[in-house]
């Protein structure tokens, strides 16, 4: 009798656990590390996706705030090697002010970019 009870509570448990494993939805994808230099979250899949071909401007190019390119691009060269850096935040409009300060600093460092 025992036995009998302990099959039919694996098997309500096995179908209970099946059943929030359908409702958690796919597992997330995989981050491939090597597969780019830059990477755009994609929010439905929960996924950095690699940007095959970014939009590159040189760092020496950026005028006029010479300071704050100066402590950013410090800050990822020091993330790049392991070391304690801090976040960044950009703002301004993005099609003009965000790629033109992470991808610099990211090429010249060796770091992977994950940009906003």
């Amino acid at each position: 009798m025992t036995e009998e009870i302990n099959t039919a509570l694996l098997a309500e448990l096995r179908r209970l656990a099946d059943a929030v494993e359908r409702l958690a939805g796919p597992a997330p994808a995989l981050n491939d590390w090597d597969a780019a230099d830059c990477f755009v979250w994609a929010p439905l899949r929960q996924h950095l996706q690699p940007v095959k071909r970014p939009n590159r401007v040189a760092l020496t190019l950026i005028r006029g705030v010479d300071h704050v390119r100066d402590i950013l691009h410090e800050n990822t060269v020091r993330f790049a090697e392991g070391y304690a850096a801090n976040n960044v935040l950009l703002w301004g409009r993005a099609a003009w002010a965000n790629p033109r300060w992470s991808r610099p600093c990211t090429k010249m460092s060796g770091a992977k970019a994950v940009p906003c």
